[in-house]
């Protein structure tokens, strides 16, 4: 069958502002049809019209126009994710395919980029937040094994002649401890730090690709903004794994020291070796995207000191937060 051509299309480079006399045409409106000058834009964006008006710079009018049909393409094709025109639709290339409106889906894409903007910021604060509480987290352990290190010492004097060897063993167990909670500490703000730069890279894509969609050009081929939305709900699709903070207990250690005090002789005859470690991570709550910055102020009740009745089975734990 015979297409008729869009006479915008056919003789765009010759279109003049149906609102003036011989003035050429600065914008086309593809949804019109039809041509005005800079002057005029306003007085065109206010004429009725069925749908909204879709304005391009004059000498890009044949690259909207389909090269089979020399119709402009006003429609997207959601299978193959590029503008087509209505014959492409009707009886082309495109027949059968899924297709709405060019307006419609650039509205829509641009909700979605809008939405994943906001989610990738609020992904960017709950990382940053969740390392600032692992090194925080990791100081007060720090500063509580220096005390429990002091404790240690204060006991090993009374049995300074005998147990000096032992002293050394009992603090080399104490600082192999401590870096083992360091090394898991550093790792997960090493694991952080990277969904941080890939949080902050998508991010900085996407608003990119907003910026991008002030300009419906950028519809003519939306396989990039399709490819950047699955990347982005991968990242933000996925809850950050819980932080492990540590917790210090020192009493059972500490109480076996005692009893090394009255057997000294029997006790040195190995290692002390406490049942349950006394330095370790455990998760201390379920993050999710939803967190605040408020809970910087509460973390605080994350690292409760231990009370003196409470006797727990290793001396430095990790405790969960406290909100």
């Amino acid at each position: 069958p015979t297409v008729p051509p869009s006479p915008a299309a056919a003789a765009n480079t010759h279109l003049c502002c149906r609102y003036c006399r011989g003035a050429p045409a600065q914008k086309i409106c593809l949804r019109c049809d039809t041509g005005c000058c800079q002057a005029h834009v306003g007085a065109h964006l206010q004429a009725a019209v069925s749908g909204s008006h879709l304005l391009i710079e004059a000498g890009d009018a044949r690259a909207w126009s389909c090269a089979q049909h020399d119709a402009y393409r006003l429609l997207h094709c959601e299978t193959d994710q590029v503008a087509v025109c209505r014959y492409c639709y009707y009886m082309g290339s495109h027949h059968g395919h899924s297709v709405c409106d060019l307006e419609v889906r650039r509205n829509e894409i641009r909700q979605m980029l809008m939405k994943q903007q906001e989610r990738l910021s609020e992904r960017e604060q709950d990382i940053e937040e969740q390392i600032y509480k692992l090194k925080t987290d990791k100081s007060v352990i720090e500063e509580k094994v220096l005390q429990l290190k002091e404790e240690v010492r204060l006991q090993y004097e009374k049995m300074r002649q005998i147990l000096e060897e032992d002293l050394g063993k009992t603090l080399e167990l104490i600082d192999k401890t401590r870096t083992k909670f360091c090394d898991e500490n550093a790792s997960q703000v090493h694991h952080l730090n990277e969904r941080l730069e890939e949080a902050k890279k998508l991010l900085n894509s996407v608003q990119k690709m907003w910026d991008r969609t002030e300009d419906i050009s950028f519809m003519k081929n939306t396989k990039s903004v399709k490819i950047l939305l699955e990347r982005t709900q991968a990242c933000t699709g996925i809850g950050l794994p819980p932080p492990k903070f540590g917790h210090l207990q020192p009493k059972p250690f500490l109480s076996e020291i005692a009893k090394k005090e009255k057997h000294i002789r029997k006790l040195l005859e190995g290692t002390i070796s406490p049942a349950v470690p006394f330095l370790q991570s455990v998760p201390a709550y379920t993050c999710s995207i939803s967190n605040t910055a408020g809970e910087k102020r509460k973390h605080s009740a994350a690292f409760p000191m231990p009370t003196t009745s409470a006797v727990d089975n290793g001396f430095l734990e990790t405790a969960g937060n406290v909100t």
